[in-house]
């Protein structure tokens, strides 16, 4: 498999205060049990979190696989209150006194609900399967940073993407 970086953005937001990201199917699903939907889904109050920054990276990635070609679009969100921390968790580094929990956001309805404080919007990926992969960064039980891997998928172009970050954070690219 070879993978080209086509397109990358970044834009620094205000750190939101809740984070939303799952299959609508599971949050209509009365058989679920509260654990096995917060097992399935990601919902994060950040509370206390002001002086942190946010990193918003929108990337369409160009794909060769065997016979198969496709371009791709996702969001890395980065957030610290550490300008270093940023940078380090962008690059997956970060420094060995610090304990990393990742998880693993899938879909069964090939969309997914995403909601960024009071705006939200519905994400079609084309695919079921998992869509994000969440690294929070602690060191004992303080966290100190937060990575948001997010599919795109193929079904949205690019310019379509942007303009739903855009919407989600209140904020343009530059």
């Amino acid at each position: 498999m070879k993978e080209k970086l086509l397109k990358e953005e970044l834009i620094t937001v205000n750190m939101p205060k809740k984070i939303i990201i799952g299959d609508p199917s599971y949050y209509e699903d009365e058989t679920l049990s509260k654990y096995k939907l917060d097992r399935l889904t990601y919902t994060k109050t950040f509370r206390g979190k002001l002086d942190w920054k946010c990193h918003v990276i929108l990337k369409q990635t160009y794909t060769e696989d065997e016979n198969i070609q496709y371009k791709t679009n996702s969001i890395n969100l980065v957030c610290s209150a550490d300008d270093e921390l940023i940078e380090l968790v962008k690059k997956d580094c970060c420094y060995n006194y610090i304990k990393v929990k990742d998880r693993y956001i899938g879909v069964d309805t090939a969309e997914y609900f995403f909601a960024i404080d009071n705006n939200d919007t519905m994400i079609q990926t084309g695919s079921d399967g998992y869509i994000a992969t969440i690294l929070e960064f602690y060191k004992g039980n303080k966290l100190l940073a937060i990575k948001i891997n997010l599919d795109f998928g193929d079904v949205l172009d690019y310019e379509e993407c942007k303009s739903r970050v855009q919407y989600l954070f209140n904020k343009n690219f530059e």
